[in-house]
């Protein structure tokens, strides 16, 4: 069995072409499990700039500066924002958040949301630099998600070994959520394509394929895999 094309995707297209959603930068692979994780925080109540909630202080023209806020804080009214689709103004929160993060777990925290919003408002260099320069902390609720926005990106960017080595662990666990090591094991399959491996691509994408039938990981394997086998 050949894959039904030759040459290298981007998995938001494989997505795309599956009849999902793409977000700006991340395909639906990867935004439908970060957005679960950012529906299910816990979160504070609205804290408020200048007296009016966060989320009707900020404008898209520039930065917010809440004031006051912790980091935690921040990342709440960031995720609020997300959640209401206003993704620059979650960005310039996620940067707030991000400038005034000092413990590791703020910095590593902060880092991915901030990272993950640059994405979504099309400045992809800067989240996969920002994604890079925390290592995602095992056990954090973000774990999982940030290693799939990284490793996506470094896919996007052609750097295939590099988004191979960061997902290998992820898409070896046994004890990660189902639909998380399908995507790792999606996004490893499209980068073993761009290198032209195509053994092991066909291998990971079947795999991607049957670990949860019907998802949109699943879907995007499908079309590269082809119907003829």
């Amino acid at each position: 069995m050949k894959l039904s094309r030759a040459g290298t995707y981007r998995v938001g297209e494989l997505i795309q072409g599956a009849g999902r959603t793409q977000a700006a930068g991340l395909g639906s692979v990867v935004l439908n499990r970060i957005n679960r994780v950012a529906g299910t925080q816990t979160r504070d109540a609205p804290t408020t700039a200048g007296g009016a909630r966060a989320s009707e202080a900020v404008t898209q023209t520039g930065p917010v500066w809440a004031g006051g806020e912790s980091v935690a804080e921040l990342i709440d009214e960031g995720l609020d924002l997300l959640a209401d689709g206003a993704y620059l103004d979650a960005y310039y929160v996620f940067e707030e958040a991000y400038d005034y993060a000092i413990s590791d777990y703020d910095y590593a925290m902060a880092s991915f949301y901030y990272g993950y919003a640059a994405s979504l408002v099309g400045r992809g260099g800067q989240a996969l630099d920002l994604l890079r320069s925390a290592d995602p902390l095992p056990g954090s609720s973000v774990y999982e998600q940030h290693l799939l926005a990284l490793g996506q990106l470094l896919v996007e960017s052609f750097s295939f070994h590099d988004a191979i080595d960061r997902l290998r662990p992820l898409a070896e666990s046994t004890t990660v959520a189902p639909e998380d090591r399908q995507s790792a094991e999606l996004l490893i399959g499209v980068a073993y394509d761009g290198l032209g491996a195509e053994a092991l691509a066909r291998s990971f994408l079947l795999r991607a394929r049957e670990r949860v039938p019907g998802t949109p990981a699943a879907n995007a394997a499908s079309i590269m895999l082809g119907a003829g086998e």
